[in-house]
């Protein structure tokens, strides 16, 4: 019985610490995506989830060892949806959107955590060298899902014959463009719905801005 109450006792103070530590992790979304990595302290993280400076380092080393757990767990989250709708897709179309549909939901869904990651005072965080790796890695991998698409594409005749990895190179780069519209949008520019940014990336990846030829037609 003691044994029980024991197993019991720590399955509960697991789960207590799990809780805290999504709570740092929450706030410090919320610190990052409004302060930027340079300036974001140890002190404002703490100060936003409610728990002391000292309680924050038990759980984290030091700033970086939070940025690079919150950046693992937003790519984390979002490879698994990746790898489930685009394995459902049956066609060259259907594979595309449904990459264009996650990157547009996730973006959309998880606002503070795409901001952070593409604001340019990130980069000193990203630069560490375990959570450069893992970027790298996470990067090739989608490099070599898209590749395959695109080799799908010409062989049902919907895309020319190209070199397959550079036009996943550039999808990518297409698609991370237009997700600003979404997360960092200009004053005076309109705010892109996903619906739009599925719409405005497939177009463009497809046909291109175009070309006018000589007579004033298209190409």
């Amino acid at each position: 019985m003691s044994d029980d109450s024991g197993t019991l006792r720590q399955i509960r103070k697991e789960r207590e610490r799990q809780r805290i530590r999504e709570d740092i992790l929450e706030a410090a979304l919320a610190v990052f995506a409004r302060s930027g990595y340079h300036n974001a302290t140890v002190e404002e993280i703490a100060r936003q989830s409610g728990y002391s400076t000292g309680s924050l380092y038990n759980y984290f080393k030091n700033k970086q060892d939070v940025f690079t757990t919150l950046v693992r767990g937003v790519v984390e989250r979002m490879q698994p949806r990746l790898d489930r709708e685009m394995d459902a897709a049956d066609t060259f179309t259907e594979g595309l959107d449904a990459y264009l549909q996650l990157m547009g939901d996730f973006a959309s869904e998880t606002l503070a955590g795409y901001r952070f990651l593409l604001d340019p005072d990130s980069h000193e965080g990203l630069a560490s060298s375990d959570l450069h790796e893992f970027m790298e890695d996470s990067f090739w991998g989608m490099v070599e899902r898209l590749r395959k698409l695109v080799e799908q594409g010409m062989a049902e005749g919907v895309l020319r014959p190209q070199e397959p990895t550079v036009a996943a190179h550039a999808l990518i780069g297409l698609a991370t463009h237009f997700a600003k519209g979404l997360v960092l949008p200009r004053e005076g520019q309109p705010q892109l719905t996903v619906e739009l940014y599925v719409q405005l990336t497939r177009d463009y990846y497809l046909n291109g801005a175009g070309a006018v030829s000589r007579d004033g037609g298209g190409t």
